[in-house]
This record gives structure tokens, sequence and C-alpha cells, in this order.
């Protein structure tokens, strides 16, 4: 991961510790398929009795010239997919119960019990690098912000 993306999830994290304590915030968690394969399952997680909120950072940095309008939004609209599809990954971990234990961002190992989760929250976030450099009506919006 680039020190960009990186810089990102650690923001993403100091939030989640702030609005939903470090007990119950996870970052970068690791699941176990039944092949044995070790993979991560989100970027962090916070899980509350029934209920997994699981946050999925994309960052995308712009390099070479200018392009079309339509060739930009097909590049973000992708980088969008790729995080969807990484929150479809823990609903797959969860659903074939490959999540054991998790560790809190206090470094406190619990049990984690894939069988009490009930509803799963991905958020995806994407953070476009040079945005903020940019006029007010240069920048990218996201017009369509929801997929269920």
């Amino acid at each position: 991961m680039s020190e960009f993306g990186t810089a990102t999830e650690d923001l993403i994290e100091s939030i989640c510790k702030r609005m939903f304590l470090a007990e119950f915030t996870v970052r970068s968690p690791n699941y176990r398929k039944s092949n044995g394969t070790e993979k991560e399952a989100a970027d962090v997680l916070i899980p509350s009795r029934d209920v997994l909120i699981a946050f999925q950072v994309k960052t995308f940095k712009p390099e070479g010239p200018p392009v079309s309008e339509d060739v930009w939004s097909g590049r973000v609209t992708k980088k969008v997919e790729d995080g969807i599809r990484q929150i479809r990954t823990i609903q797959r971990a969860v659903r074939n119960d490959w999540i054991a234990s998790v560790k809190t961002a206090r470094w406190v190992e619990l049990p984690f019990s894939c069988a009490a989760i009930r509803k799963i929250i991905g958020v995806v976030i994407l953070e476009v690098h040079g945005e903020g450099e940019k006029p007010r009506e240069q920048q990218s919006w996201l017009i369509h912000g929801f997929h269920l």
C-alpha cells in the first residue's frame, strides 16, 4: 500500500476510535479460508452485537496527462467497485465462519462469533489524491452514493 493510502487508513481508524471507542475498533483484521490461506478482511471493522460495520479505504492517484470526463469517471468507478468487491469479501468470510478472533486498536485479542452477525454495513471510502488542490467546481462528485 502506498504511503498515501496508509495515511488515509490511519485517519479512518482514528475517527472510528473516537466514534466507537478503541475497544470496538479493529484495524486490518485477517481471516483464514478453509484451505488455510490468510487474507485481510477489511481495513477497519467495528463489531457491535449483531451488526458489523466494515470500512474499506481506496485511494486513487491520477497520473499522466488529463483525460476526458468519461475516462476519469470510469477510473473512479473502478476504484469504488474494487472497494465494494472487498466489502463482499468480509460478507463471505462471515458467512463461511472464517474469522475466529479479532485484535482491537488497544491490542486486545477477542473471540469473534460469525454466527452472531446478522447485518453487515459496508462503507467504501475513496480519497482522490490532489482533489483538495483543485478549485471546487473542478472537484469530483459522487452522485450515486449507495449500493444495495
